[in-house]
């Protein structure tokens, strides 16, 4: 755990930067070299409790893991790799759990039919549904499958760029909610490149069968709406009160 920083020992020309963010421009010629430390000086405060005037009172110590920017992004290269690493192993294990639950329902369910776990409130039932998530757009395999791919190139971009899109998100909440959407993006789309159509196995009274992969998509994305909501509302009241 490192010690709380100064606004003066982040620098002059970091603290610009942050600056030229928090105005939405990206030509430092666009703006007044002042406002745009002003901007900066505020956005820190914003983000980072732990930055503060010199000679001020410390509001606590950082630990590098509560803002985008103090914690750098890309994050530096060994740190970076290892927390990529972590994030990916997660998606996989997430996709490998979807694919052990569909490859275990056709094996077990195709012998012996519908299983009532509660009742007629939750059912392992055995469906293949060539459509989308929760059986629709039934007989559109391809296009779901380029769309499954140009999701998770989009998905990619999220991960790279979110932090300058929408600076006042959660860092971890980002990083879930695209996981949790890759993870059932990809799950579904091995079944259409492999399968021909996604195998669906849980079941619910008046409500299309599903699995696990639909469940990681619609988390996701949900957390990824709510991330958006967040950061463009802080953002938005950061604007205003200048």
């Amino acid at each position: 755990m490192g010690r709380a920083r100064t606004i003066e020992e982040v620098g002059e020309p970091r603290i610009r930067e942050f600056g030229r963010r928090r105005l939405g421009v990206v030509d430092p010629t666009q703006v007044h070299p002042i406002r745009q430390v002003a901007a900066g000086r505020r956005l820190l405060k914003r983000i980072e409790p732990g930055v503060r005037k010199a000679g001020g009172r410390r509001s606590r110590e950082t630990d590098g893991h509560r803002d985008w920017e103090l914690r750098g992004w890309p994050p530096a290269e060994g740190r970076g790799v290892a927390g990529s690493g972590r994030w990916a192993a997660l998606a996989l294990l997430l996709f490998a759990a979807d694919q052990a639950l569909k490859a275990w329902a056709e094996r077990g369910l195709s012998q012996v039919g519908d299983v009532p776990l509660l009742g007629t409130w939750l059912m392992l039932a055995l469906r293949y549904n060539p459509g989308a998530g929760f059986s629709v757009f039934a007989g559109l395999r391809v296009w779901l499958a380029g769309l499954g791919v140009a999701a998770l190139a989009a998905a990619a971009v999220a991960w790279r760029y979110g932090p300058r899109w929408f600076p006042h998100a959660s860092p971890r909440g980002w990083r879930l909610a695209l996981v949790l959407a890759a993870a059932g993006t990809a799950g579904n789309l091995v079944d259409r490149l492999w399968r021909g159509a996604v195998v669906d196995y849980l079941a619910l009274p008046f409500w299309p069968v599903f699995n696990l992969a639909d469940v990681f998509l619609t988390v996701g994305c949900f957390l990824l709406a709510w991330q958006v909501i967040k950061g463009g509302a802080s953002g938005h009241g950061g604007t205003g009160s200048r």
